[in-house]
């Protein structure tokens, strides 16, 4: 059989390797081999490397030398020793005996124990001797002890050049950090303003507030926290513990439209050194006198009354092309099983436009931002002074219409997952407060309705105040809840809202409201833990398939309390809600207060925001509304409807901020219309925008309906002067 080339090769090595000369010929010319590659730049020494060719050529040399180890390990094994080890004799000693064994070990032990003692002798004695060392020099100064000490014999003017200071040197680190043109040194300023002493102290959020730091999120990718010349893949050797991978639960999926459209529009202008700050709170402290003056947040005040932001204009060019994101609502046509129908639905889409339109729009959306913005913290601000200050004859309900919850069965077959074959139960949630300082008690009812009307509202409350007014003296109830103007903050609630506390001998009532996108609160909490225990039942083997098996499962192991609203009360209810023809309270998009007495009937008192003197009705900005109740029905009133008339398609005048806008109406929901307004730039001249001005406007803030403004130039508008003049005199 022939010979292969590795065997040929290895006679070869073989025959050089006996034969002196001929090696010492081979390993010349192996020499001059090798230094001509590495003239060449075929063989690169250490320094010549990169930092991968380094790493590779270490793992080969490592793998090079653990096989010539282990080589020289199998040689000396299969080699047989020059001569055989000679045998030890050892002689043969007797062992002691078990008895002699544990006499030596306890008395060692009791050495060991002795000496233990003694030792924590000697260290409680060197610990007080160092208390008494530390107590006679005195203790260290630490910037909480310097503060007290120095206020308990500080003169005034001593504080204010301590404030001064403090107040100079935060303004000067800040001006350094925005000047600062490198990373590097911004890395240090991030370094500093975040040590060691900062986070004892709890002070780090502050203090980067104050100096103007960003609050960065501490991710793998961050190149602040990575040693320079790694690679990416090496960030996750050297990944903190406090840094986790994402999940999601982590995803924000409640955000505020307002919030995040405003947002959107900061980041783009700071992105653009348009603007020094891209934080919302910081551009209304500076757009307004006073953040907590219900004048100064609704435009009312006459030194901050036109808001504006601060920007730099003459640092880019107006007329640029920009982009921005935007949370939008649109309407599609698509056609499902050959029959066309018209979609909602909600998109961040990308709006195009020049710096001034960008600035037009963080204008307008500043306005309303700054009147969000306060109404979020004065609607949360009268709920806790309100809680907190309830007198012992008063009871808090805040409640909450939960997302129905999905019938699940233990087992199930695969077309269960598909059309309408999992029923859907309601659940209603909600806490109580009784008196001064009292305690939550959650509860949930549970229906097999989806129905989440007002007169659904009031089924499901029905068993709530019934066990209430059975358990404590209670006269004065008030209401917490979101405004959805499908649920709650509609008209025909507030007429149930009246008949139920007339019915109930109640004294006074109210009804607070938060502001759109901020309702989240305790009964959102109880709404995941009735979820919870269920989803746990079902894992367990049970079965939940309607509103009674689910109570069945869940009242036994829960501390809340469980009530079941049946589909004939609410379909009994809506029939009586049906019957009516109720007059739409004017402004009912803006207020955030329902106010009622039993002396004052049918007057329904009503503010824009809560009031927080404490009194159910009060004279603070307050509005009256009387519905016409008649002699013997609480809530039958024949008045006119206009809930059927469709204003979809046709121009109309809006009232905002008591102006007039001409617009055109796109959409339309119950006492809501969705109107695209046009910019004024005269009297009687209007253009429409490159960005769109739309708007959810309530139906009392329709003007009138008019006919499509005339063109008076290309791109200017003008709705009929008569009818103008008329719309003029109607809103002085």
């Amino acid at each position: 059989m022939p010979m292969t080339h590795a065997e040929r090769m290895r006679r070869y090595r073989c025959r050089i390797a006996e034969d002196p000369d001929r090696r010492s010929q081979y390993l010349a010319k192996q020499r001059m081999r090798y230094h001509a590659r590495k003239a060449s730049g075929k063989v690169k020494t250490v320094d010549q490397m990169t930092d991968k060719e380094h790493r590779k050529a270490k793992k080969y040399w490592r793998a090079v030398k653990a096989q010539q180890r282990k080589a020289k390990k199998y040689q000396s094994v299969v080699t047989p020793p020059p001569s055989p080890t000679p045998i030890a004799e050892h002689a043969i000693r007797p062992g002691s005996s078990r008895a002699s064994r544990e006499k030596n070990r306890k008395k060692m032990k009791k050495v060991i124990d002795n000496l233990a003692d003694k030792l924590e002798k000697e260290r409680k004695r060197s610990q007080k001797y160092k208390k008494r060392w530390l107590r006679a020099t005195g203790t260290s100064e630490t910037p909480r002890r310097k503060t007290k000490k120095f206020l308990r014999s500080a003169t005034g003017h001593q504080v204010q050049r301590k404030l001064l200071l403090h107040n100079v040197l935060l303004e000067q680190l800040k001006s350094k950090y925005i000047m600062s043109k490198h990373e590097s040194k911004k890395r240090e300023f991030q370094r500093l303003f975040t040590g060691s002493l900062i986070k004892k102290y709890k002070l780090k959020r502050e203090f980067c507030d104050m100096v103007g730091l960003p609050h960065l999120k501490r991710t793998c990718e961050d190149d602040t926290r990575k040693p320079m010349n790694r690679k990416k893949y090496n960030c996750k050797k050297l990944r903190p513990f406090w840094v986790v991978q994402a999940t999601e639960p982590d995803r924000q999926t409640c955000l505020c439209r307002t919030h995040e459209n405003f947002q959107f529009i900061l980041e783009k202008l700071h992105s653009l050194k348009a603007i020094k700050s891209a934080s919302c709170e910081t551009v209304v402290k500076e757009a307004a006198c006073d953040i907590n003056s219900k004048l100064c947040m609704y435009g009312e005040c006459p030194k901050c009354k036109s808001p504006a932001l601060t920007h730099t204009p003459e640092a880019i060019d107006s007329e640029m092309s920009v982009t921005w994101k935007k949370w939008v609502t649109k309407k599609e046509e698509r056609t499902v099983r050959g029959t066309v129908k018209t979609v909602q639905f909600t998109v961040k889409d990308t709006v195009e436009g020049n710096v001034n339109c960008l600035l037009e729009e963080a204008k307008i959306m500043l306005a309303r931002f700054k009147k969000h913005s306060f109404n979020i913290t004065n609607q949360y601000r009268h709920c806790c002074l309100l809680q907190r200050n309830m007198k012992a004859n008063e009871c808090l309900i805040h409640v909450d219409f939960s997302e129905n919850y999905s019938c699940k069965l233990a087992q199930e077959i695969q077309s269960m997952h598909f059309g309408a074959s999992k029923r859907q139960i309601t659940l209603h949630t909600g806490v109580y407060y009784v008196g001064p300082q009292g305690k939550a008690n959650s509860f949930c009812t549970v229906s097999d309705s989806l129905n989440h009307s007002p007169a659904a509202i009031w089924a499901h409350l029905s068993p709530i105040l019934d066990f209430i007014q059975s358990e404590h003296q209670v006269d004065i109830i008030h209401f917490a809840s979101d405004g959805p103007t499908s649920q709650y903050r509609q008209k025909a609630n507030f007429v149930l809202f009246i008949k139920t506390m007339s019915d109930r001998k109640i004294k006074s009532a109210s009804w607070n409201f938060s502001e759109s996108g901020h309702g989240k609160g305790a009964p959102d909490g109880i709404d995941g833990a009735v979820k919870r225990q269920a989803d746990k039942a079902v894992l367990r083997g049970c079965d939940i398939t309607n509103a009674e098996s689910l109570l069945s499962v869940v009242s036994a192991q829960s501390a809340i309390k469980f009530y079941r609203s049946e589909e004939e009360q609410i379909e009994a209810k809506q029939a009586d809600v049906s019957s009516m023809r109720i007059t739409t309270v004017p402004g009912t998009m803006a207020l955030h207060q329902l106010s009622w007495k039993s002396e004052y009937k049918s007057d329904l008192h009503y503010r824009d925001v809560s009031c927080l003197c404490g009194e159910t009705i009060c004279g603070c900005s307050s509005k009256v509304f009387t519905f016409d109740f008649g002699d013997t029905n609480v809530g039958a009133v024949d008045v006119s409807t206009d809930d059927a008339d469709s204003y979809v398609g046709k121009h109309v005048v809006v009232r905002y901020d008591n102006t007039a806008y001409p617009g055109l109406v796109l959409d339309q929901d119950g006492d809501e219309i969705y109107v695209t307004c046009m910019y004024k730039v005269g009297r009687n001249r209007f253009l429409w925008p490159r960005v769109e001005d739309t708007l959810w406007y309530a139906k009392e803030q329709i003007i009138m309906v008019i006919p499509e403004p005339m063109p008076v130039t290309k791109r200017h508008l003008q709705v009929e002067p008569q009818l103008w003049d008329e719309i003029l005199q109607m809103t002085d």
